[in-house]
């Protein structure tokens, strides 16, 4: 059951992160929403289907960790476990920082059992420690090996710009939501909306377990997707579902705070953000409350957001230099400080070679003036065959360019 919830994580953390590039702000899909917006139902509401209460499920993370004080293997890996399952909630950094460095610990014995490495295989791919990963999950016995292809799967996945495969004729028994998960990535990486919503409308039918978090991470893909169409408003109601099934959920809600400033509901917006900056530390969070001011007119107080949220950003690339080469690059763009953001965009992409950090280099490129390196990036996205949303930016803006 461990083993399960331990791959369950890992897709989702993964699969979370493949969607990191920041969304586009001028609308680029039809005028009309996908058709599969316009059903009832869509996204599922807690009383069309009950899932177990979220303060329940963080009520036993709470006990499993003040449980857990020994000092033994056993014992800190089950700490370590509880703390980043909760923060795959709650998104405090405080609770990832220990997790990791628990897990990290525990990995290191050459005692440590299966649910230990796999653990820290976990947690390390989500910090983009890739061959960390790896090495983790070529120490679990030759009869588990079978369990990780998943797991390793959604790994090159995120590392690659993976040939498309064509859709099975029919969804495999027993892995359908997973499979739907995955084809919906895909069909946002070929910049098909209508695609990737009919798919993720589907798989929130497949979800047949208690816990609440999947359907709220479900619903929030959703929003992310067309969040990064250029479509705030339509995603709104979807952030707000998940928010109403797992309350506190920070993926969920950071972007309903970023939504409803780009869509000039500053003072929700403020509000939204504030407590999920109080909630997780994050500094992402604090820089998308100083975008929320400068758009609300407060300029004076967007400075001092920024101010914060380059301490912090400087805080997390000392500790986590490969994880926020992605993450970080934006805000340095945002700010000026472009030498740091070609840095950072050139170490992502040595550390991972997926549509994403192909266009994080291209953007950073064209925002210090290098088109033609910008453009050549783009013909290598092209190539691979996909289009994502911020790929029809990018081309947008440079109409000398020609693939």
């Amino acid at each position: 059951m461990l083993k399960r919830a331990l791959l369950t994580l890992a897709a989702g953390a993964l699969a979370a992160c493949a969607g990191a590039p920041q969304p586009m702000l001028e609308n680029t899909a039809a005028p009309t929403p996908p058709r599969v917006l316009t059903l009832p139902g869509y996204p599922q509401t807690v009383q069309a289907r009950l899932t177990t209460r979220a303060d329940n499920v963080l009520a036993n993370l709470n006990g499993r960790i003040a449980q857990a004080s020994g000092s033994d293997l056993r014992t800190l890996a089950t700490r370590s476990g509880a703390l980043y399952q909760r923060y795959q909630i709650l998104g405090s950094l405080a609770d990832l920082d220990e997790a990791y460095r628990i897990a990290q610990e525990v990995a290191a014995d050459p005692q440590a059992s299966s649910d230990a490495l796999l653990l820290w295989a976990t947690i390390a791919s989500y910090m983009h420690g890739f061959d960390q990963a790896t090495a983790a999950l070529d120490r679990l016995p030759a009869a588990e090996q079978s369990k990780t292809e998943a797991f390793r799967e959604d790994m090159a996945r995120a590392r690659n710009m993976r040939p498309h495969q064509p859709e099975p004729a029919a969804l495999p028994a027993g892995g359908e939501l997973a499979m739907l998960r995955d084809q919906a990535a895909d069909c946002v990486e070929q910049g098909d909306l209508e695609c990737a919503s009919e798919r993720f409308h589907r798989a929130q039918f497949f979800y047949t377990d208690s816990g609440p978090l999947p359907l709220a991470w479900l619903h929030t893909q959703q929003g992310i997707t067309l969040l990064r169409f250029g479509h705030p408003d339509w995603a709104i109601r979807f952030f707000r579902a998940a928010l109403a099934r797992v309350p506190n959920y920070y993926l969920a809600a950071e972007h309903l705070g970023e939504c409803l400033g780009l869509t000039g509901a500053y003072d929700e917006g403020r509000e939204v953000y504030e407590s999920v900056i109080a909630q997780t530390g994050n500094p992402e969070y604090i820089a998308g409350l100083a975008g929320l001011e400068k758009l609300a007119g407060n300029s004076d107080r967007a400075e001092q957001l920024i101010i914060q949220a380059r301490l912090g950003f400087a805080e997390r690339l000392k500790k986590f230099p490969d994880a926020y080469a992605q993450h970080a690059v934006d805000f340095y763009i945002e700010t000026g400080d472009l030498a740091t953001a070609v840095a950072l965009s050139t170490r992502n992409l040595e550390l991972r070679q997926d549509a994403s950090a192909y266009l994080l280099k291209a953007h950073v490129d064209l925002a210090s003036g290098r088109t033609d390196e910008s453009c050549a990036l783009l013909a290598q996205v092209a190539a691979a065959g996909y289009r994502p949303p911020e790929f029809s930016e990018l081309r947008a803006n440079m109409p000398n360019c020609r693939l």
